[in-house]
């Protein structure tokens, strides 16, 4: 299964103290749309464990689809996917579910106390 970067993954690159501070001079980059494997991170940084590769999947930074193909410069995907939603266009169900799952409920739900309030009468 293809997987692809859905935000810039940095994976080490080139530095150098100065005056006891550590200077970036370059990065290694895997860059947003890219496809992407638990290999070509760890061709950058040999200890990156599947621990690493989990969180980026769950965060979001790594999905089993590409990014939109209409992705406008500046553009979230998030906001071109509500584009195409506003404009009519098509979605994969597969990628709106996943969308939608990405967002669980609020970490504080009413307490029962309050729930027990807010219930219509007659309920």
């Amino acid at each position: 299964m293809a997987t692809y970067a859905w935000s810039d993954i940095y994976v080490g690159g080139e530095t150098m103290e100065v005056r006891d501070r550590k200077i970036i001079v370059s990065r290694n980059i895997i860059a947003r749309g890219d496809k992407v494997t638990k290999g070509d991170i760890r061709k950058f940084d040999k200890e990156f464990s599947d621990e690493e590769w989990d969180n980026l999947v769950e965060n979001g930074s790594i999905r089993d689809y590409p990014l939109p193909e209409d992705l406008r410069d500046g553009e979230s995907p998030s906001e071109a996917i509500t584009r195409r939603l506003y404009s009519g266009g098509e979605i994969d169900q597969n990628m709106l579910l996943e969308l939608s799952l990405k967002h669980p409920p609020a970490l504080n739900p009413p307490s029962e106390e309050a729930a027990e309030v807010e219930a219509p009468k007659g309920v």
